[in-house]
């Protein structure tokens, strides 16, 4: 608790979490199954979600998966995060979860396209669209982090998808990562494989362990 708490105040940052989930063959998608994790690790991701104050994908991720960003353990629904979308041309589709409960569980676009159509329809929905500059194409990650802040979200969890995850990682934006990774083997269905990634985190952090929670047949791994 101590150590994110003054990491947010000395930085004026969020304490940022990352999460992966993939098969044991390091599949992070299913043609057949949406779900690569057990039911042990979902109740666990949950957890995390809980435990933050907001939780940011991609309009990839969004429009792809239609997810639902909710906390969906028993009595701790009402502590759901707050959405936050990357979006920076506006492609993402108003007809998702996410987009339809804008009014009820606070949501954040960063963008940087004037679609001003969809801006105004937006707004309309519930969601706060924040404007950021980019810089090589593509958002600064220390913006993002600066503006969310600003907004009074100190706990950020990032469950975006593999280009997301690596940007950020690359960054060095995570203060921890969590890999969830199933006893299942993907082979000839799974699409988009982890490459090195196992490798690439753990060169971005001093420590890493497997987390002693029950998760059946399932694994956590967790870098701090």
């Amino acid at each position: 608790f101590y150590k994110s708490y003054f990491y947010i105040k000395r930085n004026k940052l969020p304490y940022v979490i990352g999460k992966i989930a993939s098969s044991k063959d390091n599949f992070i998608k299913s043609k057949k199954s949406k779900m690569l994790t057990n039911n042990f690790s979902q109740d666990l991701s949950h957890l995390l979600r809980y435990r933050s104050h907001a939780i940011l994908i991609s309009y990839k991720t969004l429009n792809s998966d239609n997810p639902r960003l909710n906390c969906r353990l028993n009595s701790l629904e009402q502590y759901s995060p707050a959405r936050v979308i990357l979006d920076k041309n506006l492609d993402l589709k108003t007809n998702t979860y996410v987009i339809k409960t804008a009014k009820k569980i606070p949501t954040y676009i960063f963008y940087n396209k004037n679609n001003f159509k969809k801006i105004d329809y937006l707004k309309k929905k519930g969601t706060k669209l924040i404007y950021l500059k980019l810089k090589n194409n593509n958002f600064k990650s220390i913006d993002i982090l600066k503006k969310l802040y600003n907004e009074n979200l100190f706990y950020l969890l990032i469950e975006g998808g593999l280009n997301l995850t690596q940007n950020f990682l690359n960054n060095s934006v995570f203060n921890e990562f969590f890999h969830f990774k199933s006893s299942k083997m993907l082979k000839k269905n799974g699409i988009i494989k982890l490459s090195n990634f196992e490798k690439k985190v753990k060169n971005k952090f001093k420590n890493f362990e497997e987390v002693k929670t029950y998760t059946g047949d399932d694994k956590v791994l967790r870098y701090y």
